[in-house]
């Protein structure tokens, strides 16, 4: 589940995990003007406000034998924000303190794993870049970080030019879901 939620998903199916690698897959945001959209990465350390959890010795196993099979895959410092990072200054901040991507899920996931024991892969591909502003959609979410129905209708009836930047990134994470 997205935010928060992931850790409770995780421990929901805690017994049929046992002997299993974790790997929580889904898309980030990029701190990095560098970084291009579609680029893949795999998480170095998850941060979210001042509490950091480092990647299983896992990561870095899997990262290489990707590797050796020819996939370029990189590691990034990991953000877990509670709400989308909509705009450049926001991202800038975070890129100061030493994070390339932003998310909302990694964090909760890598602290149900560790309790669990089970080496975990955070790995993100980058859907909005650095220099895209989003548009703030943060009275969307649920305080789980989900998605509010009623409050994208809600959202749009204030602002209905934002159905076009919502469109576009539906049809961004299709785009990349495809490859």
């Amino acid at each position: 589940g997205p935010g928060q939620n992931s850790a409770e998903t995780i421990r929901e199916f805690s017994d049929q995990l046992k002997d299993s690698i974790l790997i929580l897959a889904g898309y980030a945001g990029s701190l990095n003007p560098k970084y291009k959209r579609g680029d893949l990465f795999f998480s170095n350390s998850f941060f979210y406000q001042d509490k950091k959890i480092l990647a299983s010795p896992f990561t870095h196993q899997f990262k290489k034998l990707l590797e050796k099979n020819g996939y370029k895959i990189d590691l990034a410092e990991n953000c877990t924000e509670d709400v989308v990072i909509n705009n450049i200054d926001k991202k800038r901040i975070l890129l100061e303190k030493g994070f390339q991507i932003v998310e909302m899920e990694n964090y909760w996931a890598a602290q149900e794993a560790q309790k669990l024991k089970l080496p975990f892969v955070g790995f993100r591909i980058i859907l909005d870049t650095f220099s895209e502003k989003l548009p703030d959609l943060s009275d969307l979410q649920t305080p789980d970080g989900g998605v509010s129905v009623k409050g994208v209708f809600s959202h749009l009836a204030k602002k209905p030019h934002h159905i076009f930047t919502m469109l576009k990134l539906s049809s961004l994470a299709q785009k990349l879901n495809s490859k």
